[in-house]
C-alpha cells in the first residue's frame, strides 16, 4: 500500500501490462480484439507510440444502423519530410531522424458481445489491426517521451500529495524506491527531476490530471 505522499499512490497498473504494451504498441500479434473498457484503461499507457491521424473521421457519431468507428493512429516516429525544406537539409533529416511507417486501426463495435448498440465506448468491442512493422523497440518510443498514464500520476502527485510543492515532491520521489521501481514496472525510463516536476506543474488546470481515453478526439 502506497500513502498520498508517494507516487504510487496515484498510479494503478493494470494486470499484464507489459505484455499489454508491447501487444497493443504494434510488437506482438497482428491483431488483437478486446472490451472498449479494457482498452480506455489500456491506452494512455501507450500515447507515446501511437498518435491520431484521422481525426475527421475519428469525431463520427455511432448509431443503431452504423455502430462501427474506425479510428488510425501512426507511430509517433513517422517523420514525413517537408517539401518546402532544401534539398540539403531533407538528405540530413532522413539519415538522422528514422521515420517508422507502422500504423494501427482501431475498429469500434458498438453493439459490443451481445450484438444491443450502446453508445458507451466501454461497452463496445474493439479489434486493434497492425500495418507494417515498427522500425525501432518499445524501449526507444518510453526513452523520448513519458507516456500519458505516468504524466497524468505525477500531476496528480504534485498536486494532491505534495500540495503544488515541486521541490517537496521532487525530495520525496528521488527518495521513494517503491514507487520509482512501480514507474517502472509502467514503462518510465526518461529521469523525471525537478525541472520535469516543474515543468508539469504548470500545465496543471482543472481536470488536467484525469487519464485520457481513446475517446473521440484523443
Amino acid at each position: 500500500m502506497f500513502h498520498a505522499i508517494q507516487l504510487g499512490h496515484y498510479l494503478e497498473l493494470p494486470a499484464n501490462l507489459d505484455t499489454w504494451r508491447t501487444q497493443l504498441g504494434g510488437f506482438g500479434p497482428p491483431s488483437i480484439t478486446l472490451a472498449g473498457k479494457q482498452l480506455n484503461e489500456l491506452w494512455p499507457f501507450l500515447s507515446n507510440v501511437w498518435s491520431l491521424h484521422n481525426g475527421l473521421v475519428s469525431k463520427k457519431i455511432p448509431t443503431a444502423r452504423d455502430p462501427i468507428v474506425r479510428k488510425e493512429y501512426r507511430c509517433k516516429y513517422r517523420r514525413p519530410l517537408a517539401a518546402s525544406r532544401s534539398t540539403g537539409e531533407r538528405i540530413r533529416a532522413s539519415s538522422s531522424i528514422p521515420s517508422c511507417k507502422c500504423v494501427t486501426v482501431v475498429t469500434i463495435d458498438y453493439c459490443g458481445v451481445d450484438g444491443v448498440f450502446s453508445s458507451a465506448e466501454d461497452e463496445a468491442m474493439c479489434t486493434v489491426t497492425f500495418k507494417g512493422t515498427h522500425c525501432h523497440p518499445l524501449h526507444t518510443c518510453d526513452s523520448d517521451r513519458v507516456h500519458d498514464a505516468l504524466q497524468s500520476a505525477f500531476k496528480r502527485y504534485i498536486e494532491f500529495g505534495c500540495n503544488f510543492d515541486v521541490t517537496l515532491a521532487n525530495t520525496r520521489w528521488r527518495d521513494d524506491s517503491a514507487s520509482q521501481a512501480l514507474a517502472k514496472a509502467a514503462g518510465l525510463v526518461k529521469k523525471v527531476d525537478y525541472v520535469t516536476l516543474n515543468n508539469w506543474m504548470k500545465t496543471l488546470k482543472p481536470q488536467s490530471a484525469i487519464n485520457r481515453s481513446i475517446g473521440f478526439g484523443d
